[in-house]
């Protein structure tokens, strides 16, 4: 590589950045401790204003559609569920890096943001169906699942980001382009970056095999790399302007089978996120 950006030089920047508040750092290891307790949560929670009040915001949102006003932090819990209270604890933390444009990936201003809002949502509304059972850190992994994509973006140089853009143009997936120009994909780079966070192995790997989930080990981080890999392909499809929205997403036949999915179910999926994401996108401004 002409400007040695490998992994080693990437994942170097990873420690200069910000990390997480104590508050979701706690929260992400209570939310994958089968043994933790509604009332752990809620502590925490009590002791971050900010996050309390964007967590009464969600629950009193029109999607969760509360029948009374929720008014109490652990009543916003049990409403959400932990999975939900994390997703909104490192949403808050991420939203403004994340907003920002990278046009080495032809993405303005907000365009990746939105991309992880809709995965998030559609991990949300897969869980939902109770077709499997989706592990609560999955919403996090499907809303981090492209944070590698920041740093490429921001440090790697104009002479080898176009040599990525142009293997992309030839056919190329983004995760191909940049492993054949820089030996690291977006997904691996993600990965570190969550472990540099303090975040659940579960999580790091869900982010690190959202392209490969064929490689997740047969225990319920494969179902957290199905369901994110599933969030990103979705997204990709949700997101789009007119007539993206009619196209069918090319759902792996493996995953399809692991999750229970139907054309019915996707197409559903695709209409949930399509309909809800404009006012998810609110509850993280």
């Amino acid at each position: 590589m002409a400007d040695g950006a490998n992994l080693e030089s990437l994942v170097g920047d990873v420690v200069n950045l910000e990390p997480l508040p104590a508050s979701a750092s706690r929260l992400a290891s209570l939310v994958v401790d089968e043994n933790s307790h509604v009332d752990d949560i809620v502590q925490i929670i009590n002791f971050d204003p900010a996050l309390t009040a964007k967590l009464l915001r969600a629950a009193n949102s029109a999607i969760s559609a509360p029948r009374n006003p929720i008014t109490t932090v652990r009543d916003a819990v049990v409403r959400l569920g932990p999975g939900q209270v994390l997703l909104l604890a490192i949403g808050g933390h991420v939203s403004t890096q994340m907003r920002a444009s990278l046009q080495s990936y032809g993405l303005e201003e907000g365009r990746l943001w939105r991309h992880s809002v809709a995965a998030a949502l559609v991990a949300e509304s897969f869980r939902k169906m109770r077709l499997v059972r989706v592990p609560a850190e999955s919403f996090t992994a499907a809303l981090l699942h492209d944070v590698g994509k920041l740093l490429i973006g921001r440090h790697v140089g104009p002479e080898i980001l176009g040599e990525i853009r142009q293997r992309r143009e030839s056919g190329k997936t983004d995760a191909e382009a940049e492993t054949e120009v820089l030996q690291v994909d977006h997904a691996r780079l993600g990965a570190a970056i969550a472990k540099q966070w303090g975040l659940p192995e579960s999580i790091v790997r869900g982010i690190a095999l959202h392209h490969d989930p064929q490689s997740a080990p047969f225990d319920k981080d494969k179902t957290i790399c199905d369901v994110t890999y599933l969030s990103n392909v979705i997204a990709r499809t949700v997101e789009g302007e007119g007539a993206r929205l009619r196209l069918e997403p090319e759902v792996d036949k493996a995953v399809r089978t692991r999750l229970a999915l139907t054309d019915k179910l996707v197409e559903q999926l695709c209409e949930r996120v399509a309909t809800n994401l404009d006012e998810v996108m609110t509850l993280y401004s």
